[in-house]
């Protein structure tokens, strides 16, 4: 895996289907790294840091209880 320029993506080297995107990146040790969100290039895909969904979704909870 390697950190693009967007804060919280990186490219891994799976080449996902359409119907792949919003799906799970596991590592080695079946630890949740990320969701898949795009396909980069015939041979990488983009997807989005499990850290940087976790704090999307923290932010949108507090938003909601205000």
């Amino acid at each position: 895996m390697k950190e693009d320029g967007l804060k919280g993506v990186f490219i891994h080297s799976l080449a996902l289907k359409p119907s792949d995107c919003g799906s799970p990146v596991i590592d080695l040790n079946n630890n949740l790294v990320g969701i898949n969100i795009a396909r980069y290039s015939r041979v990488g895909s983009l997807a989005v840091s499990d850290s940087t969904v976790l704090q999307f979704l923290k932010s949108a909870i507090i938003k909601e209880k205000r």
